[in-house]
């Protein structure tokens, strides 16, 4: 087992993660995901699950290029499997108390129990996991290499490194924001008053209505265009891509982001990004 350290909330990393954004709570946020970090580790499949003392719960799984086994695997590790995982136990007193950690395993690092009950039938051979550790449990991000790809190398550990502590954000707001929505679905179909959504309100929202409403909620004193200019970078939109969304000229556009992040307190793309991924506060 290899304990690998997160540089700081405030280092900046790859921006991929930016891509994200407009899929927090929403059905396909995993499959996305996945593939975005499937272009940093040669990974085919991931996991996401809760273990504490109120239960064990999958929130989040999937795969790419290889049958979808994890809700199979996620079953035979509740029913009993996990009692053969020591692996976070490991990995929380190799961290030093950290809250969020990164870990890395090869299958012969697993015990014997569970490698053969998941690993060996389902061709994983390396796991690569964010932990985010709580004085009741944790919450486990974990990415599997299978047989037929490469050896995760030390480059593609640090590119994982930089993106961690993001990456452990954008897991946990969407896991909040799609409880939310279940339980408001839920209630709605629950109240034989509720009338069927109209045409109009089945209609998809602009992609920028959400961001422009955090960020007016963040800080008032944003003009319309530095709102324009800043929810479209937080979708992952270059200066030339809001040049010609906006008909501005990047030069113009890059002035209205230096006014948004001057009023904001921040000084790069991430740290915007950053923002808009935390709870809002009430």
């Amino acid at each position: 087992m290899q304990a690998l350290p997160l540089p700081a909330a405030t280092e900046r990393g790859p921006g991929a993660l930016e891509q994200l954004l407009p899929v927090l709570g929403e059905p396909d946020f995993g499959q996305q995901s996945l593939q975005l970090l499937s272009q940093v580790l040669p990974v085919a499949s991931w996991s996401v699950y809760q273990l504490s003392t109120a239960g064990m719960h999958m929130h989040l799984s999937g795969s790419i290029g290889v049958p979808d086994t994890t809700n199979e695997c996620w079953d035979a590790y509740r029913s009993g499997l996990y009692r053969h995982d020591s692996s976070f136990h490991h990995l929380r007193r190799a961290s030093a108390g950290a809250h969020l950690a990164l870990g890395h395993w090869r299958a012969q690092d697993i015990a014997r129990a569970h490698r053969a009950g998941i690993y060996e039938p389902h061709g994983m051979c390396e796991r690569v996991s964010l932990v985010n550790f709580d004085p009741d449990g944790l919450l486990a991000l974990n990415l599997y290499r299978h047989d037929h790809q490469p050896s995760i190398s030390a480059g593609a550990l640090r590119d994982l490194q930089m993106v961690g502590y993001l990456l452990s954000l954008c897991v946990k707001r969407h896991i909040e924001l799609s409880t939310r929505l279940s339980g408001s679905a839920t209630a709605h179909h629950a109240n034989p008053e509720c009338a069927p959504l109209s045409s109009a309100e089945q209609q998809l929202p602009d992609p920028n209505a959400a961001l422009v409403q955090r960020l007016q909620a963040m800080c008032p004193a944003l003009t319309a265009r530095e709102l324009d200019v800043c929810s479209r970078l937080a979708r992952g939109l270059t200066y030339d891509g809001i040049a010609a969304d906006l008909q501005i000229s990047p030069t113009t556009a890059k002035t209205y982001r230096n006014r948004a992040f001057q009023r904001l307190d921040i000084r790069h793309r991430n740290e915007l990004f950053r923002l808009l991924l935390q709870p809002p506060t009430h």
